[in-house]
């Protein structure tokens, strides 16, 4: 009889080592404790740089499975994000914002980009809520977003894929925008 046989208790903690040796394998986790990110501005917009291909590809693949279905979702996800800016509701456009990239990633069906986008999102979650509050940023992300929806639910890939990647570089650039303005 095995010792996690014999002690339940250590087949949890062989598990919980293997899961965590898992997550490590695959960069979610990292290998040494996390130091302080000298340049979190630069790596926030490497971060960007990361989605705007994984994103154009899950665009393009969104707009070749578009279903009814699925563009009433992206209709009505972007809709939320309209009626939030009108009230106001930065903290709420944002949320929607989230979303709808998750919902276009999802209908894209590509697993390793799905997979990818998301380890690299939570990372960079504080440099999306910097932008939306610069002026103008609401109005201009509500325009890039309806280009995207667009193009997806039209079925044109790559109208989908530049739109992704025109809206993503907008963000990009108002990042590095208002980070230059802090400094």
């Amino acid at each position: 009889m095995s010792e996690e046989q014999a002690d339940p208790g250590a087949a949890a903690s062989g598990s919980a080592r293997a899961a965590i040796v898992h997550l490590v394998e695959e960069g979610i986790v990292p290998r040494r404790p996390v130091q302080e990110d000298p340049d979190p501005n630069l790596r926030a917009v490497e971060i960007l740089q990361a989605r705007i291909a994984l994103e154009g590809l899950t665009a393009r693949r969104a707009a070749e499975n578009i279903t009814p279905a699925a563009a009433r979702e992206l209709a009505s996800i972007l809709a939320r994000i309209r009626t939030s800016i009108d009230r106001g509701d930065l903290a709420d456009a944002s949320r929607a914002n989230a979303e709808l990239h998750r919902e276009i990633t999802s209908l894209s069906g590509h697993g390793v980009a799905q997979h990818l986008i998301a380890a690299l999102s939570s990372t960079e979650v504080s440099a999306r809520c910097r932008t939306i509050l610069d002026e103008g940023r609401p109005t201009a992300s509500l325009a890039e977003h309806a280009a995207v929806v667009d193009a997806v639910v039209s079925g044109d890939p790559d109208r989908a894929e530049r739109a992704m990647r025109d809206h993503l570089e907008s963000v990009c650039e108002a990042l590095r925008s208002a980070d230059a303005r802090r400094s």
